[in-house]
Order: structure tokens, then C-alpha cells, then sequence
């Protein structure tokens, strides 16, 4: 695989898993999404008057949301594909690890990040460090009892015989998908925020050594972009904040923010554009997003990403 190839699909599984779209998160909630409901009740304290039940049946309608609203990644990779970057195995996390990882809270969030660092290894057809993590992500299926199964033997044969990585990041998604729907399902909506978070945060953490390596603007845009991102999570993480250890990633997640707040983000309206669809011409509103963000501020943000992510990874 030429390394411009490499590089494009690194960064459709990147977008895969992080959110980098304004637009569409823009649109939810001008669509009166869950979030847009779930920041209305705690902006007017009607939460304080709703049952644990209640609390737990929205925020988990929200996190289905949150994933959801992951992007098409073509788009990104189209800019940036000519791009050339190195394969960071030594700043990933160490699927070795996963033994020690006794909580349940730590199993989440790094259940996250190895699925995460599984992606981008494959990407690299760095094949022994994607089983690597394969074998970690399915010792958390079992620790956690998660009924979906992984498909262990058919994500091995994926990534051994070196498939089509499209095809494996959208097998790999869609398992995402039913891990985030059981977790909602059984009422342990706070364990699929945490995967999502920690794979968030990977995934973000990727980004940016990969800024680092090529000074990409496009690259510093998408790490600016995450500023909505992270309100969203934080808005979901409130109401799990009595749980264990909740309030320290809270806390840890609001500095961060506070890292975004020179950030800007603006949508300027942009030229329509035709698209042929089912044989029909549609015509479809352009929208431009501009990120307003320093090299000092991408900085600040890549180095308090890597301390969170450091100390989630940690024993």
C-alpha cells in the first residue's frame, strides 16, 4: 500500500471514530435532538425532578446520538491524503495492560482506546499489533459480559489477510454500534459514554501526533472542531457524576474545555451544490465551517489531551 493510501484511510477510520463534523452536529440540534433536550433540563433544573430511571433513559438516547452522529470521513480524507506520517507504535497504549484493568470504569474507557489503536494499527497493516489488540478488546468483552459477540475468529482472518481495511473499519463500526445499543439496553448506559469517551480521547490523541508530524492545517482544524464535541460528552457525563471515579474525569474533561474557550468556530453559508441521487437531481445547501484556532492553543489542547489519555491507560 503506497503510503498516501495509507494515510487516507488512516484518517477515515479517525473520523469513524471521532466527531469532527460541526455541521452535523449543528443540525441535531436544531433538530430538537435528545442533547438539545438534555441541555434544557439541566440549564432549568427540571433534571432535579426526574427518577434515576428517567435521568439514565435520556442520557442513554444521548450517547446514542453522540455516536450517531459521526460523519462520512471521505470528505477529511480527501484533504488531507497527501499527507505522509509515520506509524507511532510506541505512543500507543499497550494491549498488554489489559489484566490490570480490575474496575469497571477503567475497562470502558480503555476498551475505547484499544479499539481505537486496533484501527490505526491495521491501517498500517501493522497486522501482530492489531491482533494484539484484538486480543485485549476481547478479554473486555468477557471481564464486562458483554452478550453481543465480538466475531473474534473473523476480525482475526480480517486483519491476517490484510482485507480491505474500508470494509473492516465499517465491520469494526458497526459492532461499536451494537455494543453502544446492549450497554443502553441493560441500563449500563454510563459503560458505552466511557468506551465512547475513551475512544474520543484516543482518537483525538492520534490526531494530534499527527499534527505534530505534519503541521497540517487542516489537521489543527479538526483538533479545534472537537470543541463541541467534548460539551457534548461533558453534557452526558453530568449525570453519571456520582458514580465512581466519574467526577474526576468530569473534572479532568472540564479543564480541558477551558483549553477550547479561545477557539471559534463559525458556519458561513456556501454555494448549493447538485447531486445525482437515485436518478433525481437534488440540490443541496453548502455550508462552509471555519475553525479559528492557534498553533499555541493546538498545542496546549494536544498536551492536556495526552496527560488525560496517560492517565486513563495507566494501572
Amino acid at each position: 500500500m503506497k503510503n498516501s493510501s495509507r494515510v487516507l484511510l488512516l484518517f477515515m477510520f479517525l473520523c469513524l471514530t471521532i466527531q469532527t463534523n460541526y455541521l452535523s452536529a449543528k443540525e441535531s440540534y436544531n433538530n430538537n435532538n435528545k442533547i438539545l433536550g438534555w441541555y434544557s433540563l439541566k440549564s432549568s433544573f427540571l433534571v432535579d425532578s426526574l427518577t434515576n430511571k428517567e435521568k439514565e433513559k435520556l442520557v442513554g438516547e444521548v450517547t446514542i446520538d453522540i455516536f450517531e452522529s459521526i460523519p462520512t470521513p471521505l470528505k477529511v480524507a480527501i484533504l488531507i491524503k497527501d499527507i505522509g506520517t509515520a506509524y507511532h507504535k510506541d505512543s500507543l497504549s499497550n494491549p498488554d495492560s489489559v489484566d490490570n484493568y480490575t474496575h469497571e470504569y477503567k475497562k470502558a474507557l480503555n476498551l475505547g482506546i484499544y479499539c481505537t489503536d486496533l484501527g490505526y494499527a491495521n491501517l498500517y497493516q501493522e497486522n501482530q499489533d492489531a491482533i494484539n489488540y484484538l486480543n485485549s478488546i476481547h478479554k473486555l468483552y468477557k471481564s464486562l459480559n458483554i452478550i453481543q459477540p465480538l466475531e473474534y475468529d473473523n476480525l482475526k482472518e480480517l486483519i491476517q489477510n490484510n482485507e480491505d481495511s474500508d470494509y473492516l473499519l465499517k465491520f469494526t463500526a458497526q459492532k461499536f454500534d451494537y455494543l453502544i445499543a446492549e450497554f443502553t439496553e441493560q441500563r449500563r448506559q454510563h459503560l458505552g459514554l466511557l468506551m465512547i469517551t475513551g475512544g474520543w480521547l484516543e482518537s483525538v490523541y492520534i490526531t494530534s501526533l499527527v499534527y505534530k508530524d505534519s503541521r497540517s492545517k487542516d489537521l489543527k482544524n479538526k483538533i479545534g472542531e472537537q470543541k463541541l464535541v467534548l460539551y457534548r460528552i461533558l453534557l452526558a457525563l453530568d449525570v453519571y457524576k456520582d458514580k465512581p471515579n466519574f467526577e474526576s474525569l468530569i473534572n479532568e474533561l472540564e479543564l480541558l474545555q477551558k483549553t477550547y474557550q479561545n477557539v471559534e468556530i463559525v458556519e458561513k453559508d456556501g454555494q448549493p451544490k447538485m447531486e445525482v441521487r437515485d436518478g433525481q437531481i437534488v440540490i443541496i445547501d453548502s455550508k462552509e465551517t471555519i475553525v479559528t484556532i492557534s498553533n499555541e492553543d493546538a498545542r496546549i489542547i494536544s498536551n492536556l489531551v495526552a496527560s488525560i489519555r496517560n492517565k486513563i491507560i495507566t494501572n
